[in-house]
Formats: C-alpha cells, sequence, structure tokens
C-alpha cells in the first residue's frame, strides 16, 4: 500500500512491486522520484515518491529539483505517462513479467529515451 504524505501531494511507494500494481490508476500529470543511489544498488526495493500537483512540481531548490523530493534525498525518475507506456509494453509482450523485467524496461528507457520490446 502506498503511504500518503502531505496531504496527498506526494505519495510514497515502498518498492516497484506496490507502484506497477497501482500503475492504471496513477495522475498520469504526476512525476516520479527516486533515491539514485537506492535504485542503482537495489531497483526493486527503491522507494518510489509520486509528486502530483503544479505546487509540488513547481516549488524548486537551487538545484532545479522539488523540494518535496529533495528533502527525500530523491531525484527525477520517468513522468508517470512514461512510465504507465513503459509498463504497458511490457505486461503486452510478456504478461508474465516479473520485477527484473520491468526494471530492466524501465533502464532501458532511462538509458536509450526509447522503449524496449521484449521478444
Amino acid at each position: 500500500m502506498a503511504e500518503k504524505k502531505w496531504g496527498g501531494e506526494m505519495v510514497v511507494y515502498e518498492n516497484l512491486d506496490i507502484l506497477i500494481s497501482e500503475f492504471k490508476s496513477l495522475d498520469k500529470f504526476g512525476t516520479l522520484f527516486v533515491n539514485r543511489v537506492q535504485w542503482a544498488r537495489y531497483p526493486a526495493d527503491a522507494q518510489i515518491f509520486l509528486l502530483v500537483g503544479d505546487d509540488e512540481l513547481e516549488d524548486l531548490n537551487d538545484q532545479g529539483c522539488p523540494v518535496l523530493a529533495a528533502e527525500n534525498d530523491a531525484e527525477y525518475l520517468l513522468d508517470v505517462e512514461l512510465f504507465q507506456s513503459v509498463v504497458e509494453l511490457q505486461i503486452e509482450k510478456m504478461p508474465d513479467s516479473a520485477v527484473s523485467d520491468f526494471i530492466f524496461s524501465i533502464n532501458y528507457y532511462l538509458e536509450n529515451d526509447d522503449f524496449y520490446a521484449p521478444h
């Protein structure tokens, strides 16, 4: 279950599996943030932060990162709409995908700015 903080403006997902289980209901105008060190080491267990709303996304620190994300040492991961597309394509091509398959597809998109099409 996702934990809502700050009046619902930020939602914390304890791991990627939980986020994937709710991917269809995510606000497509939201943005996902993650601690990049945690994502690099253990992406399946990294907390993922969903920020929704102009105020939350426009309140930036000196480095241009939303304050709510920066307070959690999180950096931009993906826009929700992109995340939903990556997950949908993965499920379409491999309905029995494991979390590791989704991680591969997400990382592929992050590195190539293109969708991975599993065979």
